[in-house]
């Protein structure tokens, strides 16, 4: 069921605007915090400018709420998840796509879980990025330790399973280790590394600091 498509192919999907706005990626391990710092930049930013739209997807809440739809698309989406599988580089391809058809220009996009694997970051770049050279994207990664992730696993209410992190710490190797390297070697984009091992205030805060030069508050 996992099949592994071609850059060529993912780019078959194709985005119909060119977009000037302030996107900001957050990339890291499970229990990096990722969702957290995001929805706490989120507060900041429409806080900073009540006008402007920020739009945010985690690729893991957008896969679920198609999910419960009818629809073969959407019967296609919960197979995935339901066993557990990386959602095939195509099908993410046509999320994203779906997803940016309600932002406008001058709108700041928040992103988590996408892009997560070389192929996707080539769609991305090509069909997005390349088209929106007024800012650079701002990559932010927050970096924790397999032995940090499974302690903070082990202390969540709703944690998941020791077989299930230790897959996820995989992809993260494979999927997301790749990319940070490309992101890093590319003026189109600007990397923030951080140590997400500290209290999520001070993450934030560094953070906030590195990019608000960037932003438009």
């Amino acid at each position: 069921m996992c099949v592994s498509f071609s850059p060529e192919q993912i780019k078959k999907t194709k985005m119909e605007q060119n977009f000037n706005l302030t996107t900001i990626v957050f990339a890291g391990a499970p229990y990096s915090g990722k969702k957290t710092l995001m929805a706490k930049l989120e507060e900041i930013l429409i806080e900073g400018n009540p006008s402007g739209t920020v739009h945010k997807m985690n690729a893991g809440d957008e896969l679920k709420k198609i999910a419960e739809g009818n629809s073969t698309w959407a019967k296609t989406i919960k197979k995935y998840l339901e066993k557990r599988l990386p959602v095939q580089d195509v099908i993410m391809g046509h999320v994203y796509s779906d997803f940016m058809k309600k932002v406008k220009k001058g709108d700041t996009l928040l992103l988590n879980g996408f892009p997560r694997s070389v192929a996707q970051a080539d769609w991305f770049d090509d069909e997005f990025v390349s088209h929106n050279k007024t800012k650079p994207v701002i990559v932010i990664h927050v970096v924790i330790s397999a032995e940090c992730s499974f302690n903070r696993m082990y202390n969540s209410p709703a944690g998941i399973s020791k077989e299930e992190l230790i897959r996820q710490f995989a992809l993260y190797d494979d999927g997301i280790l790749p990319i940070i390297d490309w992101f890093q070697n590319d003026n189109d984009y600007l990397l923030i590394t951080v140590d997400g091992e500290r209290p999520t205030e001070i993450v934030f805060e560094e953070i906030f600091r590195k990019i608000k030069n960037v932003l438009v508050l």
